[in-house]
């Protein structure tokens, strides 16, 4: 059963359909009344539920607003052509509606089969039809019909009586519909999106749609209109599209065009005051503003456009009725009227709004000079007050008063201060206006490059030679957001190289001190203060500085690079709205200090940035819980770690970068998928995995890394090295480091790939200086993986151990807890620490024959603790592959030369794998079971040991050995290896 169309309405549908189940069960009439502002889907329900009634007869009647004037029409719809044919020359009378109610009366009584009249559009009901038609409701009995009747708020008594009747009588229903809240529309969004939309997303989409379901429904089918990755740059089109009148808005305008003309002058002002207003009005301020003085109040509370708030008292517009459909709907002499009364009421800032809309409304009357000299002083006061947005908005409209080179610099600057840049389209519009600086141009074309995916076009646009000296500041400020933007882009790629000298460029001018505001400046005096230029200036300047750090990163090194971050940071400490800036710092040291083994460090630098405001560019933020989401992951905090991922994803639909989404989404599998728990094709709201053309560095490392541990968990060990083979190619923020290179020799050691060491040894000790600590570790661990791979069992042991000296120092700084977490042995580094235990129990039980009791018992006393640390974590495979290994090192008696098992046994899911079957379909008891079968204990001595009967002990062993596909209880004996002495082989 298809439900898109109704977008959740669920019980909506179900109550119709159960209506139409008792019309055939029970032989009874039903009436039931659909209503809701436009918009709300009342027609899609209808039409939806009617496709699922094939067996009753339907008679569809559809009402408009010129129906209203023809007396008797609605009544002779509901009758045969035949029937009706008589009335069409009538006049309207009283013996004209005793004859429709007779012939209506005999049409009723020879319906003999389920049957279902559908009414649109009640409103528009004539009113002697609506007095015959509710007179027949009224006193129909046992008819099998079914009456659907749609309509919006009912302001006429006539039909208001339809809806008394629906709710009064026990064979009626009344459904309200309303518009979507933001909660309906985030669960919508994540259904349609496969990810855990944010609530700021949410509230976003909410207020640009109304909550309406033809709004929102046309959103999510841009969203599902692909299969590549959704992303915000997807939203905001899909936005886009509304303002510029696709999908449903021209039949709301119409709707609003309808109504407008259907209400008396009065309530057209005061509707129009409240939408143009965007707040809600007291009837107080509606007289004043309209300036009628001549509006009644019961007049505004019957309007179906207006509803009046119960707590304050003031109006609003109808649920369904947005405010910039009524705004568009106007004609010009009411919105002039009542933008000139909103001025007169208001002060500052939103006056000279209200005069510059009213200007732009009549550009033949109104007093532009003055305007527009108000309405610069108004962007100015709002720079210098740091209220953005509204400098945003008043930018705009200054442009449209007064096109001129000034106004297009100081409206792409202010766009750029919230994080907006000017696309090719508004460039466009400027340009038929006048001229646009040419380094404003380019900027655009950049960033309209960046935007479809074309970063190779954005970096020729950005290497084009231009004069920067002889431009504004403003303009050159412009120019040098963009090439940020691009340096971010390029490092996400793993291309930074390639923009040293657009950046070295943009920051050699940035920095030169007798750097003014350009010639002919001037015309921006007026604008932008000077105080905003130079706090702009500075956070640019700290942000460029940064990636020029960037580029120099092998030569500075950990401390160097970390030292210079934290000068940057101080530079910037006394300036207001650098917080984006703040947190693009903190979290390119955080990588660093990640990639050092400062795993402490890098944990309070991303915390940091995650809780920092960053409207701007919440993007930043994004990338700093993605790399949250792995630091979290090494100290063992998986919990932690999922929820960093899950935010991370959730904030996919509020960010521009197609780059950011997919990155999120291998975050997101990074948990479940070492945990055991990760399906083929599972994703957040069951989606796909995205469809990227060509996936950045950051994207392709984080999916080689998340499948990299899912191969670990599974022990696929050949799997695993290749995917850390091109992860350590990659280079990006994720791959550089230490966790690629450990995990590739534990993958190449228990492959016997001995061969593979060479080159990543040298790899490793190229890599020393780097970090000392760290180096030591990473060598030891290889190193003896190397050994491992040569079966010198005893060298591995001795380097292993010495790994594990190293990672104890590094290791053991504790995260800082939050959220109730706790920290536990193995510090920031505890996934690897319990990776190695791991591995020292494998070289302790494939050399058994030749150990003592205190290197046996140390070995097991590592395993289980790696044992009980996946526990904590929710790894069942790693879990299993410690217990296995455990119950090798309890049985010392049992020695012998490590063979290859007769048949492949891993940790898959939940337990282990074979060619018949997994145990992973067993339940917890059953597994329980299971392992004292395989001990050989008989039936009876399990259910003494689990204190069961012995039938159902029996019951159990059946099941177990049904979904293993055994046909015996030694074949369990033998696939789970305890009858003869149990062996482990390394390589499993």
């Amino acid at each position: 059963m298809s439900m898109k169309p109704l977008l959740g309405r669920r019980d909506e549908f179900d109550t119709l359909i159960r209506c139409a189940d008792d019309v055939r069960v029970f032989g009874e009439a039903r009436l039931v009344v659909v209503q809701g502002p436009p918009g709300v889907g009342k027609t899609a329900l209808v039409q939806e539920a009617a496709r699922h009634m094939p067996e009753m007869r339907r008679r569809t009647v559809h009402l408009d607003p010129e129906d209203l004037e023809r007396q008797g029409y609605g009544a002779q719809r509901l009758l045969p052509r035949a029937a009706a044919a008589q009335f069409a020359d009538d006049e309207s009378g009283e013996a004209s509606a005793v004859l429709l109610r007779h012939r209506l009366d005999e049409q009723i009584a020879a319906v003999d089969v389920p049957s279902a009249i559908i009414i649109e559009g009640l409103d528009w009901l004539d009113p002697l039809s609506a007095r015959v038609i509710y007179e027949m409701y009224r006193e129909i009995e046992q008819v099998p019909l079914l009456s659907i009747v749609t309509l919006r708020e009912p302001s006429r008594p006539e039909i208001r009586r339809f809806c008394r009747l629906a709710e009064a009588s026990a064979e009626g229903e009344r459904i309200r519909m309303e518009q979507f809240t933001t909660a309906e529309v985030r669960a919508l969004l994540s259904e349609a999106t496969g990810l855990p939309v944010g609530q700021e997303v949410a509230a976003q989409v909410r207020a640009e749609t109304g909550g309406l379901p033809g709004f929102v429904h046309h959103i999510l089918a841009q969203l599902r209109g692909t299969s590549s990755f959704t992303s915000g740059r997807r939203l905001r089109d899909a936005l886009a599209q509304l303002h510029r009148g696709a999908g449903p808005v021209r039949d709301q305008r119409a709707a609003m065009s309808q109504m407008l003309t259907e209400s008396s002058p009065d309530v057209v002002d005061a509707a129009a005051a409240v939408a143009l207003a965007a707040h809600p009005l007291s009837f107080r301020e509606i007289r004043r503003i309209t300036r009628s003085g001549e509006a009644e109040l019961d007049e505004l509370r019957g309007s179906p456009m207006l509803c009046e708030d119960e707590r304050s008292g003031r109006f609003v517009l109808s649920p369904g009725y947005r405010a910039r459909s009524v705004a568009e709907a106007l004609d010009r002499e009411t919105a002039v009227h009542v933008l000139g009364g909103l001025a007169d009421g208001e002060m500052g800032v939103t006056a000279g709004s209200h005069r510059a809309r009213a200007a732009l409304w009549d550009l033949t009357t109104a007093d532009h000079g003055r305007v527009v000299e108000e309405l610069r002083g108004a962007v100015y006061g709002a720079q210098a007050a740091g209220r953005r947005l509204d400098a945003v908005g008043l930018s705009d409209t200054l442009f449209e008063l007064s096109r001129s080179p000034a106004t297009v610099v100081a409206a792409a600057f202010c766009a750029m201060r919230v994080g907006v840049h000017p696309d090719l389209d508004m460039v466009a519009a400027w340009e038929e206006s006048g001229p646009v600086p040419h380094l404003l141009r380019r900027s655009s074309q950049a960033r309209d490059h960046l935007q479809s995916g074309d970063f190779d076009g954005a970096v020729s646009v950005l290497m084009e030679e231009e004069v920067l000296r002889d431009c504004w500041t403003a303009t050159l400020l412009c120019f040098a957001d963009t090439v940020l933007q691009t340096a971010r882009t390029a490092n996400l790629r793993g291309g930074l190289d390639s923009l040293r000298r657009p950046v070295s460029r943009v920051v050699a001018e940035l920095e030169r001190p007798e750097r003014g505001l350009g010639p002919g400046a001037e015309d921006l005096a007026g604008l932008i203060p000077d105080g905003v230029l130079d706090a702009e200036r500075r956070c640019l300047l700290t942000g460029l500085r940064l990636w020029l750090l960037m580029l120099d990163l092998d030569e500075l090194g950990h401390q160097g690079f970390a030292q210079a971050v934290g000068g940057l940071l101080r530079g910037i400490a006394d300036v207001g709205g650098a917080d984006h800036i703040r947190a693009m710092l903190l979290v390119a040291r955080a990588v660093v200090h990640r990639t050092a083994g400062e795993m402490e460090g890098a944990h309070t630098d991303l915390v940091e940035a995650t809780t920092t405001w960053a409207s701007r560019d919440p993007r930043v933020v994004a990338l700093a819980r993605i790399h949250l989401t792995y630091v979290l992951f090494d100290a063992g905090r998986w919990d932690e770690a999922a929820a960093q991922a899950e935010a991370a994803a959730g904030m996919t639909l509020a960010v521009s970068d197609d780059e950011m989404g997919p990155s999120a989404y291998w975050a997101l599998r990074l948990v479940p998928g070492a945990r055991g728990t990760l399906c083929a094709s599972d994703f957040v709201g069951g989606a796909h995995p995205p469809d990227v053309r060509e996936p950045n560095s950051m994207v392709r490392a984080g999916q080689r890394l998340g499948e990299a541990w899912r191969a670990t968990a599974e022990e696929d060990h050949s799997r695993a090295a290749a995917c850390l083979a091109g992860l350590i190619a990659e280079q990006s923020l994720v791959s550089r480091g230490y966790t690629a290179e450990v995990m590739l020799g534990r993958s190449l050691g228990h492959t016997r790939s001995a061969a593979g060491f060479t080159e990543l040894l040298a790899t490793v000790r190229s890599r020393r200086e780097w970090s000392p600590g760290l180096g030591d570790f990473v060598e030891a661990y290889v190193t003896g993986m190397e050994s491992f791979a040569r079966e010198d069992f005893a060298a591995a042991r001795r380097s292993l151990h010495s790994a594990l000296a190293s990672l104890d120092g590094i290791a053991r700084p504790r995260l800082r807890v939050t959220g109730g977490g706790r920290a536990d042995e193995g510090g920031a580094l505890r996934i690897q620490r319990g990776l190695l235990a791991l591995d020292i129990g494998h070289a302790t039980a494939s050399d058994l024959h030749a150990v003592d009791q205190d290197t046996r018992t140390a070995a097991l006393a590592l395993v289980d603790w790696a044992a009980m640390l996946f526990l904590e974590m929710g790894s069942t495979p790693l879990v299993r592959q410690a217990e296995l290994l455990a119950r090798v090192l309890r049985h010392p008696a049992r020695r012998g030369p490590v063979e290859a098992p007769r048949r492949r046994v891993s940790a898959g899911t939940r337990g282990l794998t074979t060619r018949a079957g997994t145990t992973a379909s067993l339940t917890d008891r059953e597994a329980e079971i299971a392992v004292l079968v395989a001990e050989g204990r008989t039936n009876r001595e399990v259910a003494e040991r689990l204190v069961l009967s012995v039938r159902t002990v029996e019951f159990h062993v059946s099941n177990v050995l049904a979904k293993l596909s055994l046909d015996s209880r030694r074949e369990l004996r033998e696939l789970l290896r305890m009858e003869d002495p149990p062996r482990v082989d390394p390589r499993s």
